[in-house]
C-alpha cells in the first residue's frame, strides 16, 4: 500500500552504452557508471526513504539498461 514503509532490499543495476557489464551492489564502477549507494531496507537506516544511486558520466547515444532486483523482503 502507498505510504507504508516496506522493509525490502531492492537492488538497482544500470548499464550505460560503453559499459562492459553494468554496475550494482557487487560491481560498483565501470567505464561510464558509478554505483554510489546501496540501500538494504530498514537496517541501519534512520530515514523513511529508501533509495539507491547510480551516476552516469555524460549522456552517450545508445541503449541504457536499468533493472531492479528484489533481493530480500523482510517482514510481512
Amino acid at each position: 500500500a502507498l505510504g507504508r514503509k516496506l522493509d525490502a532490499d531492492v537492488d538497482l543495476w544500470v548499464k550505460a552504452p560503453g559499459d562492459k557489464r553494468g554496475v550494482g551492489y557487487s560491481r560498483r564502477v565501470d567505464l561510464q557508471s558509478a554505483y554510489v549507494r546501496d540501500d538494504v531496507g530498514a537496517a541501519n537506516d534512520p530515514g523513511r526513504l529508501n533509495f539507491e544511486n547510480v551516476f552516469v558520466r555524460g549522456v552517450r547515444p545508445g541503449l541504457h539498461v536499468v533493472n531492479l532486483h528484489l533481493y530480500a523482503r523482510k517482514g510481512a
